[in-house]
């Protein structure tokens, strides 16, 4: 019996917090005696300028739900008759004036929030729009000057620009997809030009580290495409340039064919003799620039 004794005080004093912590007024009324059974401090509050009967023959009009304005603040009420005992009725009260503020503050910070996503993408189209083009003139310059010119301090310079460029283009690709302001480009292109160019891009840094390019493209030159050509540049290019980071030495070789029963699609495989991709850099699938790269 004390066991139980404890049991049901435990019971009573997890109910009473239960109720003391709800967002809403709860009271549970039995008119048969006239006292109340439960309630919370927002209950007992309002408790003084209710009239229970008034309300329970009113809600019974409202499907159980009705408004009430006491002291210049406008409450839901809603009102059910207790299964168990019929003299037992259950009162809610939610203050509407409060909710209604706090929708406010919350459509408020949604507006802040989607004006600083706004101004983001504003400042890193304009930081892509300002950068790109010059970063882009750089390396071509000195992938120029490294075929003339063998000095590590221009194979540095050559790397870091390059991998600012890269960085600067997936900042502004990613800002572009998650406005929806990306949409494929389809254009009439040369294959062969195109492999050409990320072939002489890549190069210099190959020959740096003592690897070897075999780009076997089983199509003939004078072949023309249509796609996007600056998607598949970019793709390529992705895919090369993890290559060469992960490559200490052997080769790298990219084949491009036509598949087999549909002519129209492209079949492209670039393998190297590299150690792979860490499970940091794969991560960077789901979750672009948080991941670290080597």
């Amino acid at each position: 019996s004390e066991n139980q004794s404890a049991e049901l005080d435990s019971l009573r004093v997890l109910n009473e917090e239960i109720v003391a912590s709800l967002p809403v007024g709860l009271l549970v009324y039995d008119f048969a005696s006239n006292r109340t059974l439960l309630s919370n401090k927002i209950a007992e509050h309002l408790l003084p300028h209710l009239n229970l009967q008034k309300i329970i023959n009113m809600s019974d009009q409202h499907q159980g739900v009705l408004q009430a304005t006491i002291n210049n603040e406008v409450y839901e009420i809603r009102h059910a008759r207790s299964v168990l005992s019929p003299h037992t009725q259950l009162f809610m009260m939610r203050d509407q004036d409060r909710e209604l503020l706090v929708n406010k503050k919350l459509q408020k910070a949604q507006q802040v929030l989607d004006r600083n996503h706004q101004m983001r993408q504003q400042l890193l189209h304009n930081l892509g729009h300002a950068l790109n083009q010059p970063l882009e003139k750089m390396v071509t310059q000195l992938v120029q000057l490294s075929q003339r010119d063998a000095d590590e301090t221009v194979l540095d310079l050559l790397d870091e620009s390059q991998g600012l460029a890269r960085l600067v283009d997936d900042i502004v690709l990613l800002n572009r997809l998650e406005a929806h302001d990306w949409s494929p480009d389809a254009t009439v292109f040369n294959l062969q030009e195109l492999l050409d160019e990320i072939a002489l891009e890549s190069l210099p840094l190959m020959r740096r580290k003592g690897l070897s390019l075999v780009v076997n493209n089983h199509l003939a030159n004078d072949e023309t495409r249509f796609g996007d050509r600056r998607a598949l540049r970019k793709v390529l290019t992705t895919l090369m340039h993890y290559a060469l980071t992960t490559t200490r030495w052997g080769k790298i070789t990219l084949e491009v064919k036509a598949a087999d029963k549909q002519a129209d699609r492209l079949i492209i495989e670039l393998v190297d003799t590299g150690a792979g991709l860490t499970v940091d850099e794969l991560a960077n699938v789901d979750f672009p620039f948080l991941g670290d790269t080597s």
